[in-house]
């Protein structure tokens, strides 16, 4: 196999590991996240199926893109990939799994949750174009473990 052949593999490998649940938004501090009336079965269904439409969406955008960026390099398509679908998209979760809320009780580990996903839309943007890094690798599966210990199992890109 070629690196001309891996470049699409790893950018769809990204943008899954990356759909890990979560994202950045601004590069401010968020604010905390609001206690909600939700119960954590309720969160975990609408994290759930935010998670899910949002990996969809950027997996189709992620298609649309390369098949109009077909002549470009892989490793230009990969950049632009993360900065123009993975890093919107994960910004956009990360924004919907907030304003959730948490449930009552369970602010400091929904926190956790977001924190650690927030890590990879960080991660991700300071990739500029260049190929993955050690950190890049480890926040999606540090956002993961944090998610599955809370019993949000199915945001796993």
């Amino acid at each position: 196999m070629t690196l001309r052949s891996i470049i699409p593999l790893l950018a769809i490998a990204a943008a899954s590991a990356l759909a890990g649940c979560g994202g950045g938004g601004s590069e401010e501090s968020p604010q905390p996240v609001a206690t909600s009336s939700l119960s954590k079965a309720q969160w975990i269904r609408r994290a759930t199926a935010i998670c899910t439409e949002n990996l969809e969406s950027r997996l189709q955008q992620y298609a649309t893109y390369t098949a109009q960026h077909s002549g470009e390099s892989q490793e230009k398509i990969f950049g632009s990939v993360i900065q123009d679908v993975v890093v919107p998209g994960l910004e956009k979760r990360d924004a919907e799994l907030r304003a959730l809320g948490a449930p009552a009780g369970d602010e400091a580990q929904v926190e956790e949750i977001l924190a650690a996903l927030d890590r990879i839309a960080e991660v991700a943007r300071g990739l500029e174009g260049g190929p993955p890094t050690h950190a890049y690798e480890e926040a999606p599966d540090r956002a993961l473990a944090v998610a599955r210990k809370y019993g949000l199992t199915e945001c796993n890109g």
